[in-house]
C-alpha cells in the first residue's frame, strides 16, 4: 500500500505541473523572431565606377573623373562611402549591369553603406581641331575644342530603383582662354576639359543631394 500511494502521488503531482499556468499545452509556441533593425545609412552616397560609351570602366578616363567628381562632392559636404569598400564589393565585375537592373544596384546597395548610388557615365569625350568661320566671307579659323558630355544616374540602395538622371555638359574653346594654350598637348586639354566637366556635374548632383527626391 505504501507504493502505492508513492505512485498515486507521483502521477497527481505530475498532473498538476502540465496543468499549471505556464506549464506545457498540447501546442508548442514557438517564440518569434525580432525583426531585424532597419539600418540607417552612414553616408549619403557610393560613387561607383564612371561608365564609357564603350562600355568599359578600366579607361584611365573613368577611374580620373571618378575621383574629381567624388572630390567636388565632397568639397559640398556630401558624405561619400570610402572607394575602397565600393571597389571591395564591385570585385569581380569587370562591367556594371544596366541601370533598370535594380536587383543587381539593390545588391550592391546592401553590401554597402550608402543611401544612394551613383553611376556617371560619359557619351562623349574629344578634344579635336575645327576650323571655325567668324563671318560668311571671313577667312576660317582654327581652333582647338573640348567636349565632354554624359550623365550621372541616382539610384536608391535599398531597392536598386533609378530616382534621378543628371545630365552634364561642357564645351571649351581652348583659344579662347585667359591664359596662353597654343602650348598644351592633348592630355592637358582632356585634364582641363574633365576638371570642368566634373565641376558642373558635382554641383547639380549635390544639389540633388541635399534635397533628394523633392526637386522636380
Amino acid at each position: 500500500m505504501r507504493f502505492s500511494w508513492i505512485g498515486i502521488c507521483a502521477v497527481l503531482l505530475l498532473s498538476g505541473i502540465l496543468n499549471a499556468d505556464g506549464g506545457l499545452s498540447g501546442e508548442t509556441t514557438i517564440p518569434e523572431k525580432p525583426a531585424e533593425p532597419v539600418r540607417e545609412p552612414l553616408f549619403q552616397a557610393a560613387l561607383l565606377r564612371t561608365t564609357l560609351s564603350s562600355g568599359g570602366v578600366s579607361n584611365s578616363a573613368s577611374a580620373a573623373f571618378s575621383a574629381l567628381l567624388r572630390e567636388n562632392l565632397a568639397r559640398q559636404k556630401i558624405s561619400m562611402e570610402d572607394p575602397e569598400r565600393i571597389e571591395s564589393v564591385l570585385k569581380g565585375h569587370t562591367s556594371l549591369p544596366a541601370e533598370t537592373d535594380s536587383s543587381a544596384y539593390a545588391t550592391f546597395g546592401k553590401a554597402l553603406h550608402s543611401r544612394y548610388l551613383l553611376v556617371p557615365h560619359i557619351r562623349r569625350f574629344d578634344v579635336k581641331n575645327t576650323a571655325i568661320r567668324l563671318a560668311p566671307e571671313g577667312k576660317a579659323l582654327l581652333r582647338r575644342i573640348g567636349i565632354l558630355e554624359g550623365e550621372v544616374t541616382i539610384l536608391r540602395a535599398d531597392d536598386g530603383k533609378v530616382v534621378r538622371t543628371i545630365p552634364f555638359s561642357e564645351r571649351i574653346d581652348f583659344s579662347s582662354l585667359p591664359e596662353k594654350t597654343d602650348n598644351w598637348d592633348t592630355l592637358r586639354c582632356y585634364n582641363h576639359l574633365m576638371k570642368s566637366a566634373a565641376a558642373k556635374a558635382a554641383t547639380e548632383t549635390g544639389k540633388w543631394l541635399r534635397n533628394p527626391e523633392k526637386l522636380p
